[in-house]
């Protein structure tokens, strides 16, 4: 999202995690993804991508720049969110008790939406959008289909903040069809079959 945001043209390569290219990992035994190739030089991690584009394409990048006043903050959201997602999935189990943790992250984003959005950062989406949104829409479609969850209504900021950046061409010209989403999660997790 953020380089289509920005009008930096790219090609994608898909890549399947569990089983990562050869080409990929003889450039870096760790490699993470995304990973992004611009010219010679190889960047891995959204963070670091990020920041790369930043630093190569300040013009371009501008006006998607995270207030360095907020940086703190929505970072503890977004790891609220990733790792109690993440943990619910290892439990393998709709009653887990990271259910509820999950469910204090979403309660946490939404009160932070309702005080500053309707973005993270305001009125106008910024990398922290592009990074929040998709990980956002594969807990949630995730969630949905194997821990029979699905988002409250009661969420009222989450739900127009998921309308606002799923309604973007950037997000839905690169979105997965959900069967996709969710089979990917149950393999990462060892889960072959839902459990919903």
């Amino acid at each position: 999202m953020a380089l289509e945001e920005r009008g930096l043209p790219f090609v994608i390569t898909g890549i399947d995690e569990q089983s990562m290219p050869s080409w990929l990992t003889e450039i870096n035994k760790n490699a993470e993804i995304p990973a992004l190739r611009d010219g010679d030089e190889y960047v891995f991690g959204a963070d670091d991508i990020l920041s790369h584009v930043n630093d190569r394409y300040p013009e371009q990048s501008s006006a998607f720049l995270v207030p360095e006043a907020q940086l703190q903050q929505i970072e503890t959201i977004t790891s609220a969110l990733v790792e109690t997602f993440m943990k619910w999935m290892e439990s393998k189990s709709k009653d887990s008790p990271v259910r509820t943790e999950y469910e204090d992250a979403v309660v946490e984003l939404n009160k932070h939406l309702e005080k500053n959005g309707p973005y993270l950062c305001g009125t106008s989406p910024t990398d922290a959008d592009f990074k929040v949104a998709p990980l956002l829409h594969h807990a949630r479609v995730t969630l949905l289909n194997v821990m029979d969850f699905e988002l409250p209504k009661k969420y009222a900021a989450v739900h127009k903040y998921i309308a606002l950046m799923e309604g973007r061409a950037s997000f839905q010209k690169y979105n997965q069809p959900d069967e996709l989403i969710v089979s990917s999660w149950q393999r990462k997790f060892g889960m072959q079959a839902q459990t919903a």
